[in-house]
């Protein structure tokens, strides 16, 4: 396994910087980030997260200005950002933003079987400010009921099916309408998109209204268009090819088409939605998942300046805008 000093070493760089980056600190440029985990990658370096999430919690908790305990909360299903980029940047964004604002954040998971056992660990740890991290991905809805009397909440991601929270969501269906007015500009009407509906059926029917009501080639066209992964065959596509020579197709975030695929429609022609699941293409459309994170943090200390505690009679949700990333020629 390598070290900090190895990654120094290899990258021109100074232990600071490698750190600093690792930690995913904002105050990195990008390209020294990339370079760095890049570098980390081919290394083999493993860094302890939950180590260093440990210590920042242990300085911030001794300082003159800490603020209080929060807690990010993710459903005990499984450990959602393992394989997912955008939640491990939203985790990291939602940690880094608390150490920002002087306070520290611990990190459970939860199910309806330990709630009682999980609002007397929050007690005993002075916690009194929880996020409810709830991805889409959880296809029925992910249920609190949790007493969070005494507890400021808010929910990022839109799994939580009760209570209703205040709450911070990505905008899956301006991310799609922006995609397709991307495609339009590189491509005309010939734009097609791929979607899983088995792992993201929600946002899935998001996407798809979006893609109706924006579509160059009006609704119903569009609706021979977009495509669900399950049902996907080469003689659709050639149709659809043929009918409407189509020349680019949006993907849902992180999916591989299957290689006849690409020998229909190349690679250089691909959008995706919240990062390529593969080199080249025309673009994608990020849903600022960092933001996200840090966003929902801010609501959460501000919840907890007023003193709103517990479930409100009426909640807000904040959308965070997508950007379009141009891909390289």
């Amino acid at each position: 396994m390598s070290s900090l000093r190895a990654i120094s070493e290899a990258t021109g760089l100074s232990v600071a910087t490698v750190s600093r980056a690792l930690r995913g600190d904002h105050n990195v440029r990008n390209r020294t980030s990339e370079k760095v985990l890049r570098t980390a990658d081919l290394l083999g370096y493993k860094r302890n997260q939950h180590l260093g999430e440990m210590m920042s919690a242990v300085r911030l908790r001794t300082s003159g200005s800490f603020h209080g305990n929060l807690a990010l909360i993710w459903p005990a299903q499984k450990r959602f950002w393992g394989g997912d980029r955008p939640l491990r940047e939203m985790r990291a964004a939602a940690f880094r933003r608390a150490a920002e604002l002087h306070f520290a954040m611990d990190e459970l998971f939860f199910s309806p079987k330990n709630h009682r056992n999980l609002r007397d660990i929050l007690l005993s740890r002075g916690v009194h400010g929880l996020i409810f991290s709830t991805p889409s991905s959880i296809v029925n809805g992910f249920e609190i009921p949790m007493d969070l009397a005494g507890f400021s909440c808010v929910a990022l991601g839109s799994g939580l099916a009760k209570p209703a929270l205040d709450r911070v969501l990505f905008d899956t269906y301006s991310g799609m309408r922006l995609a397709v007015n991307e495609a339009e500009k590189l491509f005309g009407e010939g734009v097609a998109a791929l979607w899983d509906f088995s792992s993201e059926s929600a946002t899935g029917h998001t996407a798809r209204g979006a893609f109706l009501a924006h579509h160059p080639g009006g609704p119903a066209r569009a609706g021979e268009l977009f495509w669900d992964r399950a049902k996907l065959n080469r003689t659709l596509v050639s149709n659809a090819l043929e009918k409407h020579q189509v020349r680019c197709l949006i993907l849902f975030p992180r999916l591989l088409p299957p290689t006849w695929l690409l020998d229909l429609i190349p690679t250089s022609n691909l959008i995706w939605i919240n990062y390529p699941a593969k080199k080249g293409g025309a673009g994608w459309v990020d849903l600022q998942n960092q933001q996200a994170g840090a966003r929902a943090v801010d609501l959460l200390a501000a919840k907890i300046h007023i003193g709103q505690a517990g479930v409100t009679s009426s909640f807000h949700s904040i959308v965070i805008p997508p950007k379009w990333v141009a891909g390289k020629a």
